[in-house]
Protein backbone atom coordinates (compact mmCIF):
# COMPACT_ATOMS: atom_id res chain seq x y z
CA UNK A 1 0.00 0.00 0.00
CA UNK A 2 1.50 3.46 -1.09
CA UNK A 3 2.43 6.13 2.01
CA UNK A 4 -0.16 8.44 2.79
CA UNK A 5 1.30 11.80 3.35
CA UNK A 6 -0.31 14.25 5.91
CA UNK A 7 0.58 17.86 6.97
CA UNK A 8 0.27 18.49 10.29
CA UNK A 9 1.58 21.03 12.94
CA UNK A 10 2.97 19.63 16.41
CA UNK A 11 0.78 19.96 19.22
CA UNK A 12 2.95 18.78 21.90
CA UNK A 13 6.33 16.96 22.06
CA UNK A 14 7.82 15.71 25.64
CA UNK A 15 10.58 12.93 26.38
CA UNK A 16 9.47 9.32 26.62
CA UNK A 17 9.82 5.95 27.28
CA UNK A 18 7.78 2.82 25.58
CA UNK A 19 5.56 1.04 27.76
CA UNK A 20 6.66 -2.22 26.82
CA UNK A 21 10.40 -1.78 26.35
CA UNK A 22 11.44 1.20 28.04
CA UNK A 23 12.81 2.57 24.84
CA UNK A 24 13.83 6.09 25.10
CA UNK A 25 12.01 9.04 22.49
CA UNK A 26 10.92 12.51 21.40
CA UNK A 27 7.41 11.93 21.19
CA UNK A 28 5.00 13.76 19.61
CA UNK A 29 1.13 15.03 18.76
CA UNK A 30 0.42 16.01 15.52
CA UNK A 31 -2.64 17.93 14.66
CA UNK A 32 -4.18 17.55 11.12
CA UNK A 33 -7.64 18.13 9.66
CA UNK A 34 -8.69 15.10 7.75
CA UNK A 35 -8.82 15.91 4.59
CA UNK A 36 -12.51 13.94 3.67
CA UNK A 37 -14.93 15.07 6.90
CA UNK A 38 -13.03 17.92 7.80
CA UNK A 39 -12.60 16.60 11.49
CA UNK A 40 -9.72 17.57 13.66
CA UNK A 41 -7.51 14.97 14.57
CA UNK A 42 -4.18 13.91 16.02
CA UNK A 43 -1.56 11.24 15.18
CA UNK A 44 1.20 10.25 17.68
CA UNK A 45 4.63 9.42 16.88
CA UNK A 46 8.12 8.49 18.17
CA UNK A 47 11.63 9.61 17.20
CA UNK A 48 13.74 6.86 18.88
CA UNK A 49 16.87 7.56 21.23
CA UNK A 50 18.99 4.35 20.91
CA UNK A 51 21.86 3.52 20.03
CA UNK A 52 20.99 2.78 16.45
CA UNK A 53 18.63 5.85 15.67
CA UNK A 54 19.70 8.77 17.90
CA UNK A 55 22.15 10.44 14.38
CA UNK A 56 18.80 10.12 12.33
CA UNK A 57 16.42 11.70 15.07
CA UNK A 58 18.74 14.63 15.82
CA UNK A 59 18.85 15.35 11.94
CA UNK A 60 15.79 14.91 11.89
CA UNK A 61 14.88 17.58 14.84
CA UNK A 62 17.50 19.89 13.10
CA UNK A 63 15.90 19.54 9.45
CA UNK A 64 12.23 19.69 9.68
CA UNK A 65 12.06 21.78 13.00
CA UNK A 66 15.32 23.83 13.07
CA UNK A 67 16.54 22.22 16.60
CA UNK A 68 19.55 21.83 18.12
CA UNK A 69 20.23 22.00 21.76
CA UNK A 70 19.79 20.53 24.78
CA UNK A 71 18.05 17.31 25.12
CA UNK A 72 15.82 18.09 28.10
CA UNK A 73 14.64 21.24 26.22
CA UNK A 74 12.72 18.62 24.63
CA UNK A 75 10.63 17.69 27.79
CA UNK A 76 8.57 20.77 26.98
CA UNK A 77 6.22 22.08 24.02
CA UNK A 78 9.03 23.91 22.65
CA UNK A 79 7.96 22.65 18.85
CA UNK A 80 4.49 23.20 19.21
CA UNK A 81 3.09 24.71 16.02
CA UNK A 82 5.69 24.17 14.00
CA UNK A 83 4.90 22.30 10.68
CA UNK A 84 5.57 18.63 9.50
CA UNK A 85 4.61 16.17 6.87
CA UNK A 86 4.02 13.02 8.69
CA UNK A 87 4.54 10.09 6.41
CA UNK A 88 1.87 6.89 7.23
CA UNK A 89 1.04 3.39 6.84
CA UNK A 90 -1.86 1.48 8.30
CA UNK A 91 -0.57 -1.29 10.35
CA UNK A 92 -2.28 -4.04 12.12
CA UNK A 93 -1.35 -3.81 16.49
CA UNK A 94 -3.04 -5.68 18.85
CA UNK A 95 -6.00 -6.37 16.32
CA UNK A 96 -6.39 -3.07 15.44
CA UNK A 97 -5.73 -1.01 12.28
CA UNK A 98 -4.38 2.16 12.76
CA UNK A 99 -2.32 5.45 11.39
CA UNK A 100 1.57 4.86 12.17
CA UNK A 101 3.48 7.90 11.27
CA UNK A 102 6.65 6.15 9.31
CA UNK A 103 8.67 9.40 9.15
CA UNK A 104 8.40 13.16 9.63
CA UNK A 105 9.34 15.28 6.60
CA UNK A 106 9.89 19.24 6.58
CA UNK A 107 6.67 20.96 5.45
CA UNK A 108 6.53 22.61 1.97
CA UNK A 109 10.29 21.69 0.66
CA UNK A 110 10.64 23.70 -2.16
CA UNK A 111 10.72 21.53 -5.92
CA UNK A 112 14.18 21.94 -7.73
CA UNK A 113 13.75 22.88 -11.56
CA UNK A 114 16.09 21.39 -14.03
CA UNK A 115 18.98 22.85 -15.40
CA UNK A 116 19.24 24.72 -18.63
CA UNK A 117 20.79 22.01 -19.95
CA UNK A 118 18.39 19.16 -19.17
CA UNK A 119 15.76 21.74 -20.05
CA UNK A 120 16.95 21.79 -23.61
CA UNK A 121 18.03 18.38 -24.36
CA UNK A 122 14.08 17.32 -23.50
CA UNK A 123 12.89 20.19 -25.56
CA UNK A 124 15.19 18.91 -28.31
CA UNK A 125 14.40 15.11 -28.13
CA UNK A 126 10.24 15.67 -27.78
CA UNK A 127 9.74 18.22 -29.92
CA UNK A 128 8.18 16.38 -32.91
CA UNK A 129 6.07 14.51 -30.21
CA UNK A 130 5.01 17.69 -28.54
CA UNK A 131 4.25 19.51 -31.84
CA UNK A 132 1.92 16.50 -32.88
CA UNK A 133 0.44 16.64 -29.81
CA UNK A 134 -0.28 20.72 -30.00
CA UNK A 135 -2.03 19.73 -33.54
CA UNK A 136 -3.73 17.36 -32.23
CA UNK A 137 -5.16 19.25 -28.83
CA UNK A 138 -5.73 22.57 -31.09
CA UNK A 139 -7.77 20.38 -33.37
CA UNK A 140 -9.95 19.39 -30.63
CA UNK A 141 -10.19 23.30 -29.25
CA UNK A 142 -8.26 22.79 -26.20
CA UNK A 143 -6.31 25.65 -25.35
CA UNK A 144 -2.75 26.20 -23.93
CA UNK A 145 -1.08 27.79 -20.93
CA UNK A 146 0.33 30.54 -23.22
CA UNK A 147 -3.43 30.99 -23.98
CA UNK A 148 -6.13 32.27 -20.93
CA UNK A 149 -8.77 29.63 -20.54
CA UNK A 150 -12.07 31.04 -18.98
CA UNK A 151 -14.41 27.71 -18.98
CA UNK A 152 -15.65 27.36 -15.38
CA UNK A 153 -14.15 23.96 -14.05
CA UNK A 154 -10.58 24.99 -14.75
CA UNK A 155 -11.03 28.56 -13.89
CA UNK A 156 -12.78 27.42 -10.49
CA UNK A 157 -9.68 25.05 -9.98
CA UNK A 158 -7.33 27.68 -10.41
CA UNK A 159 -8.80 29.85 -7.45
CA UNK A 160 -7.62 27.46 -5.03
CA UNK A 161 -3.82 27.58 -5.83
CA UNK A 162 -1.16 25.28 -4.21
CA UNK A 163 -1.46 23.73 -1.12
CA UNK A 164 -5.42 23.65 -1.58
CA UNK A 165 -5.28 19.97 -1.22
CA UNK A 166 -3.32 17.47 1.06
CA UNK A 167 -1.66 15.92 -1.46
CA UNK A 168 2.30 15.67 -0.75
CA UNK A 169 4.52 14.18 -3.12
CA UNK A 170 7.37 11.48 -2.35
CA UNK A 171 10.60 13.12 -1.17
CA UNK A 172 14.45 11.81 -0.73
CA UNK A 173 13.55 12.52 3.08
CA UNK A 174 11.66 9.68 3.31
CA UNK A 175 13.78 8.16 5.37
CA UNK A 176 12.81 5.59 8.36
CA UNK A 177 13.46 6.45 11.77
Amino acid sequence: MADIRINCVVANNVLAESKEKGTPSVKFQLAYKDAASGAESTLTADLWLTDASVDKTLKTLLDVFGWSGRISSLNDPILKGKPCVAVCEYEEYKGKNYLKVKFINRAGKALEKADKGTVAALEARLAAQCANLEAEARNKGIKFEAEPDTTPSRASAATHGAGAFDSVPATEDDLPF
